[in-house]
C-alpha cells in the first residue's frame, strides 16, 4: 500500500503528468465511477439522497476546488427531466441527450450559469424508482483544463447489476468466477 501511495504521489508531482484513475465502488447503491487519485472525497446523506463528493485539489487565494463532480442516489418518484429542474433552473442550458448505462435509461444536460461564470453537467438515470447520477460544476476558467478528467468520469459511470456479469465455469475444478 505504501508503494502504491508513492508512486501516486509521485505521477501527481510530475508537469504534464496523465492523472491517476481508481474505481470507487458503493455496494449499498450499487454503483462505481473511475476517480482522480490525487482528488478529495466525501459523502454525505441529505432528504433521503445520498452524495459522494469528488474535490480536484484547491488552488488560488481561496485555497478552493476549481472543479466538484457528485455522484448522488435515492429515490425519484417524477421523471429524469423533473428531477432535473432543480440543477436547471435558472441556468443555460447548451445541450441535452437521451444516455443509458447498463440497460438503465436516462439523460444529460451540459449547462451554465447566467453570467457564463460556473459550467455544469448533470447526467440523470432512473432505476426503477431510483435515480443514480453525476453531476460536476467547474469555473469558467477550468473547465478546458479538466475537460478530459470529467469525460473518463462520465464515461465510467457504472450501475452495477451482479446478475449480468458474465460468469465463466470450468466443471472439471468445480469453479467458476
Amino acid at each position: 500500500a505504501a508503494v502504491l501511495a508513492a508512486a501516486l504521489a509521485a505521477s501527481a508531482c510530475v508537469p504534464g503528468a496523465r492523472e491517476t484513475f481508481f474505481t470507487y465502488f458503493n455496494s449499498d447503491h450499487g454503483v462505481s465511477v473511475r476517480q482522480p487519485a490525487s482528488w478529495r472525497s466525501d459523502q454525505s446523506e441529505q432528504e433521503g439522497v445520498w452524495y459522494r463528493y469528488f474535490l480536484a485539489p484547491p488552488v488560488g487565494p481561496q485555497d478552493r476546488a476549481p472543479v466538484t463532480v457528485t455522484l448522488l442516489a435515492g429515490a425519484m418518484a417524477v421523471t429524469v427531466d423533473e428531477y432535473a429542474q432543480t440543477y436547471l433552473a435558472g441556468n443555460t442550458v447548451a445541450s441535452t441527450r437521451a444516455e443509458e448505462r447498463q440497460g438503465v435509461p436516462g439523460k444529460s444536460w451540459v449547462f451554465s450559469s447566467a453570467d457564463g461564470a460556473k459550467r455544469y453537467r448533470l447526467l440523470l438515470l432512473a432505476l426503477g424508482g431510483r435515480v443514480v447520477g453525476l453531476y460536476a460544476q467547474k469555473d469558467a476558467a477550468a473547465a478546458e483544463k479538466h475537460a478530459g478528467t470529467l469525460d473518463e468520469m462520465w464515461a465510467s459511470l457504472t450501475i452495477e447489476r451482479p446478475d449480468l456479469y458474465p460468469v465463466r465455469e470450468w466443471k472439471e475444478q468445480n469453479a467458476s468466477l
